[in-house]
């Protein structure tokens, strides 16, 4: 058996493994077939298009080149993101690298950076008090003041600490509606006198017709005795300055005139909000106030913009019901006197006939 089983495969073993070759071929048939399709379609659904967005982006790509290499200043400025969007990114990822109890990498960064700061700021703010308290000022301001008789730490507090306001300077201050107030930047500066408003650190005059005191100061003022300058200043359009000039000049310069009073009314009405229920009451409970001066000045506070219940003061009534009254029973004699004439002509006419 041996030998013819070895007789055999070399005769027909070339024969068995064509039969085997042609065997798997046609079971592996179906596969290659599907797998050819499955290239086929690819091919025409999916690489055909990607070629032609390949060519289509290679065009764009194409053209972005030529646009930059003619705009070099465009293309600069694509390189200055680039270098500046690298950086940054590079840095954010740095700092949000976690560390232990919920700190991160930029903020331990932070921390280490700013310790070597923050003790210069206070060493030096420990230098700065140690001489000006120790030395300048105990050792050697001090003299020096106690022997020119107080006459340095006068000087010192009138340029560098004197800055109180009084709290009657609402109504005691000229021009207080535009802040006009004791004030410190590195020296002390002292309020603006009458006639001045605060421009920053210096005084600008005001114009004649802009009051100094708002109507609120007036009233409280008046109410307490104290003269109140009740000079009423109106744009002077009479003067020969003012009728030399153009009619485009004059109607800028009533503008003007128009827009200063009413910023001084808005200024005035806002800073003295505070005190709206004291003149109010000054304009009520007073009895005394038959002047017309306070009566149009409360007038003016509580009755220009909105009527408040007090204006029922300052409003002259008149009995409508008493003049109604008159002109009706007028009437009716006048008719009555219309009548007895048309009766009176009718008899004379039937008498005549």
């Amino acid at each position: 058996m041996g030998a013819f089983t070895e007789m055999f495969n070399m005769i027909f073993k070339p024969v068995l493994m064509i039969v085997n070759f042609f065997v798997k071929f046609f079971k592996s048939l179906p596969k290659v077939i599907q797998l050819i399709v499955k290239t086929l379609i690819y091919f025409v659904t999916d690489f055909i298009p990607l070629m032609f967005k390949m060519l289509k982006n290679a065009g764009i790509a194409i053209q972005t080149m030529f646009y930059y290499i003619s705009n070099p200043l465009k293309l600069f400025d694509v390189f200055v993101r680039i270098a500046v969007f690298i950086p940054i990114m590079i840095c954010s990822i740095l700092y949000h690298i976690p560390l232990q109890h919920g700190y991160k990498f930029g903020d331990m960064c932070f921390y280490v950076a700013m310790v070597p700061f923050v003790t210069a700021i206070f060493i030096w703010r420990l230098t700065t008090w140690l001489w000006f308290k120790l030395v300048l000022e105990y050792l050697i301001l001090r003299p020096c003041d106690k022997m020119t008789n107080g006459s340095l730490s006068a000087f010192y507090y009138r340029t560098f600490i004197g800055i109180e306001n009084p709290p009657d300077s609402w109504h005691t201050v000229p021009n207080y509606q535009f802040k006009n107030r004791n004030t410190r930047y590195l020296f002390a500066f002292n309020a603006c006198p009458a006639g001045y408003k605060p421009n920053g650190v210096f005084c600008t005059r005001k114009k004649y017709y802009e009051n100094d005191y708002c109507d609120q100061s007036k009233i409280y003022n008046m109410s307490e005795g104290d003269d109140v300058n009740m000079r009423n200043r109106k744009l002077n359009q009479s003067s020969n300055s003012f009728m030399r000039l153009s009619t485009d000049e004059k109607e800028e310069i009533v503008s003007e005139y128009v827009d200063d009073i009413k910023t001084n009314i808005k200024a005035c009405n806002k800073s003295m909000a505070h005190k709206e229920s004291l003149i109010k009451s000054i304009c009520i409970q007073k009895d005394d106030l038959t002047s017309t001066a306070i009566d149009g000045l409360c007038k003016n506070v509580l009755c220009k913009e909105s009527y408040d219940p007090v204006c029922h003061k300052y409003v002259e009534l008149k009995d409508e019901s008493v003049d109604h009254s008159k002109i009706s029973s007028n009437m009716e004699i006048a008719i009555k006197i219309i009548i007895l004439l048309f009766v009176i002509l009718l008899i004379g006419n039937k008498l005549k006939k």
